[in-house]
């Protein structure tokens, strides 16, 4: 018997809905895999191997500018070597200038700004930057209004230098800390600056305890990469240790000529010479320390004299390739008390490099 009429519609009503349904199911699913292409980022194959002149193969390390005012906008490094290892996502709160006012009716609003990186030694000291602003200028006049400034460690809370300054306008001023420590150098690692407005003598405080007293946090360090721009450590030959049948007392660091050279630690020029292997060299007697610091094959006899001061990260010549060298390259050397063939000795470098290097 054939089916009526209205059951064959019925089943042609099914069997079309259930195509509907496929076709829905297969839209979503190319939908969802487009969407997912379109979030998963593609990898880039690795970078291939090339030279550049007088730079080996291998990818170099892209130097950052440096801020001489208020530090660098980078992330913090990463040293473990003779250096802490700064916590990457400690973020200074004043890197930029932060305004704060205090709830305290005698409490001024207070403008203030700390480098996030200091060097020992160097144009770019731990230092702190305020203002004290008041509505009424008559304030200043009425009142004996100081600041007193300490310099602390950030885990401890110890104090460990702490000055007072006198506060009549509302004129920026500035507090710097040479990063001495009762008479010796303080280490590497967090410390921060805390200001106190002290109106009449009494100390003005916020009355929510958990605020942030006015001041900022930095980074503290004791050197600073030689080369400032792109390098690269090279392969095993440009290690420290014997080598053919003589000494190689440091490590090569390969950039292109004219790369920068800077002045890993402040002290004094100890030698600025030409060699006929370690072609023209300067040598760095360490301030705070006995170690020296040598570097060989400069492109030019540097400008700086025997006895000149120099600053930590100050440019003291550029990389070349003088002497006895083959591709432009710094090779640099530390030595231990008491110092460069005065009876120290020289040690492998490598480690201190790559410390310094993450963070500078």
């Amino acid at each position: 018997m054939k089916p009526q009429p209205s059951v064959r519609n019925l089943r042609v009503l099914v069997v079309f809905a259930m195509a509907l349904v496929c076709i829905a199911i297969g839209v979503g699913l190319a939908a969802s895999a487009q969407a997912q292409t379109e979030t998963t980022p593609s990898l880039d194959p690795a970078p291939s191997a090339g030279k550049e002149a007088g730079t080996p193969a291998g990818a170099a390390k892209q130097r950052s500018e440096l801020d001489p005012a208020f530090g660098d906008q980078d992330p913090d490094g990463d040293g473990s070597v003779g250096d802490f290892e700064p916590n990457p996502d400690d973020r200074d709160r004043d890197r930029d200038r932060d305004r704060i006012d205090l709830d305290d009716a005698k409490a001024p609003s207070i403008r203030s700004s700390v480098n996030r990186k200091a060097f020992f030694d160097s144009d770019r000291p731990a230092r702190l930057k305020f203002e004290f602003d008041y509505e009424d200028e008559e304030y200043f006049r009425e009142h004996d209004i100081e600041a007193k400034v300490e310099v602390k460690r950030r885990k401890s809370g110890e104090v460990l230098e702490r000055s007072t300054l006198k506060v009549n306008d509302s004129a920026q001023r500035e507090v710097k800390w040479n990063g001495v420590e009762k008479g010796k150098l303080a280490k590497p690692g967090r410390y921060q600056f805390e200001l106190t407005p002290l109106v009449d003598g009494d100390a003005v405080k916020m009355r929510n305890k958990r605020a942030p007293a006015p001041g900022g946090n930095f980074n503290f360090y004791t050197h600073q990469f030689p080369i400032d721009g792109n390098h690269d450590y090279g392969e095993k030959a440009a290690r420290f240790g014997p080598r053919g049948g003589r000494k190689h007392l440091g490590h090569d660091v390969f950039a292109k000529c004219g790369t920068p050279l800077v002045a890993a630690r402040g002290g004094k020029i100890q030698a600025n010479q030409f060699q006929e292997s370690a072609g023209f060299y300067v040598v760095i007697d360490g301030e705070e320390t006995d170690e020296d610091y040598v570097y060989y094959h400069m492109k030019k006899r540097s400008k700086l004299k025997s006895g000149d001061k120099v600053k930590t990260g100050q440019v003291i010549g550029k990389v070349g390739d003088t002497g006895n060298a083959f591709g432009c390259h710094l090779h640099f050397e530390r030595w231990t008390k008491p110092g460069w063939f005065e009876g120290g000795k020289a040690y492998d470098p490598l480690d201190s490099l790559k410390s310094w290097d993450k963070y500078s």
